[in-house]
């Protein structure tokens, strides 16, 4: 009987890119059948003049357009574990790190002709980038409707809730091709996709500083998972572009270059707002350190701050314009959509609080939310390890909790996140929220064919929550009770095992 063979994996080459090479295919097989049935060049601006949906684009067999969905995230899901599993036992290497950064390259240039199947935020961002770059207006006071657009949009008479800095960045969809709407939203697309690409390969940069015998799986969890190629490069979301900075920050403090983190973090909260509970979090975690490293550490993140606020003046000073500078993101946080609050303001607080409005559920969960953050602030320190995984868990708990105005993308933050964290419950995690936030929209869509669910309109309102939340809720709730810690762990990164994998990239 042959001995077992233990040749270490990086010195069978084969082993190692056959796998990848055959995920990769199907991911990109997947990838661009769905692009073909959902087209830029089929749909855009199409004969209606409107902008679509995936309903509209698939046909009205609602069914079919289910199980046409569900086997294709089923078979990138599937090539994903598989690629994921090669990249946490391979070492690093220069053929590796080509397997990790070129196939999202390529799934990048596929999905730019992707017509957005689940939001036209797409749609609105142009519109955005032409009021200001081309008609020289306000984007943040001024409606996408005050000028002309090829298309009808949704919410084209409301201003976005973005930061300034976003309609700063917005420049190469208007500049380059302004006459031309479709080459715009592709130019657009391409170059969300270079914040992806850019924030893989930060991503894969700090894990290299703290465990780098998971560099590889980290930026593989976030490159290569199916949930942010269809957010990300499929509808095109702005929120890459926010946590770009945030993961830039991260670095920096992974990497003690202290004066760039707070100016890093100010630029993702100049994009969405979102990333501002993050800011305490870098704070106690300098407060919590070593006297004599705080000593050191904690000027420069001062200097920093003050850096922030300038940029934050220069960034925001043109485009203040009094109380209606912010009127669209204080008019989003009076909204409740697909959330938590949404379902307790209708099981708990409007029939017993008359609290028609959800004003008072949308406040008691938003303080609700503040006990656990509250815990997060007395738990972290260093190491950088326990930065992000109260990050993380900041994050995770502010949307399950404190998002009365909730969309599946919002996601993207936790498991952007969840990358610096590739292994045990937070990876659990992370590829549960994952897998589940591909189908909150299908249900949502399609949640009236079901005849169990349309006789009652509490069970309509919960099925979208029910998809998104419960599955991974329970798995974290099975985690915290676990190891009864935030960290999810009780050991630390096996340092030894870090230092091999480090002198073994060629």
């Amino acid at each position: 009987m042959d001995a077992p063979d233990t040749t270490p994996v990086a010195t069978r080459p084969w082993r190692v890119m056959l796998p990848l090479l055959l995920a990769a295919a199907a991911i990109e097989a997947t990838l661009a059948r769905l692009t073909k049935l959902m087209s830029l060049q089929e749909f855009f601006p199409g004969k209606e003049g409107i902008s679509l949906d995936f309903v509209k684009m698939l046909g009205p067999d609602w069914m079919r357009n289910t199980w046409l969905q569900v086997t294709a995230f089923a078979v990138m899901f599937a090539a994903f574990g598989a690629a994921l599993w090669v990249f946490h036992r391979a070492r690093p290497s220069r053929a590796m790190l080509a397997a990790l950064f070129l196939p999202p390259v390529v799934w990048s240039v596929t999905a730019a002709s992707m017509y957005p199947p689940y939001a036209v935020d797409l749609f609105h961002n142009l519109a955005d980038s032409r009021l200001l770059w081309i008609y020289r207006l306000n984007p943040m006071i001024v409606a996408p409707a005050a000028r002309p657009f090829i298309i009808g949009i949704s919410y084209a008479d409301q201003t976005s809730s973005y930061g300034p800095l976003w309609y700063l960045l917005t420049f190469p969809a208007a500049v380059f091709q302004p006459h031309n709407f479709l080459s715009s939203i592709i130019i657009l697309k391409l170059w969300m996709a270079a914040f992806y690409i850019a924030s893989g390969v930060v991503i894969y940069l700090t894990l290299r500083l703290t465990r780098p015998h998971l560099a590889l799986a980290g930026a593989a969890l976030y490159l290569w998972n199916p949930f942010v190629l269809m957010r990300d490069l499929g509808d095109g979301h702005n929120d890459v572009v926010m946590f770009f900075f945030v993961l830039l920050a991260l670095y920096f403090a992974t990497k003690n270059e202290w004066l760039a983190v707070a100016p890093a973090l100010m630029l993702s909260a100049l994009i969405k707002y979102v990333s501002i509970p993050l800011g305490p979090l870098v704070l106690v975690y300098v407060l919590t350190m070593p006297s004599e490293q705080r000593r050191q550490v904690l000027p420069r993140l001062l200097a920093g701050s003050g850096i922030a606020l300038v940029m934050t003046a220069v960034i925001s000073i043109p485009f203040l314009a009094g109380p209606r500078t912010l009127s669209a993101l204080a008019g989003e946080t009076r909204l409740s959509i697909t959330s938590t609050p949404l379902l307790v303001q209708l099981l708990l607080t409007g029939p017993f609080l008359h609290d028609s409005s959800g004003d008072i559920s949308r406040m008691l969960m938003r303080a609700l939310f503040l006990i656990p953050y509250g815990l997060l602030l007395a738990s972290v320190r260093p190491p950088a390890t326990r930065l992000y995984a109260t990050s993380y868990q900041a994050l995770w708990l502010f949307i399950l909790l404190a998002t009365a105005w909730f969309r599946p993308w919002y996601l993207l933050w936790v498991v952007t996140m969840g990358a610096l964290l590739p292994s045990g419950w937070f990876l659990a995690v992370t590829l549960a929220i994952s897998f589940f936030g591909m189908f909150p929209d299908i249900t949502e869509q399609y949640r009236n064919n079901v005849p169990w669910l349309a006789v009652d309109l509490m069970r309509l309102y919960a099925a979208p929550v029910v998809v998104a939340f419960i599955p991974p809720a329970l798995i974290w709730m099975a985690a915290l009770l676990n190891t009864r810690t935030w960290l999810f762990a009780s050991e630390p990164p096996d340092t030894a095992k870090s230092a091999v994998a480090a002198a073994a990239v060629d």
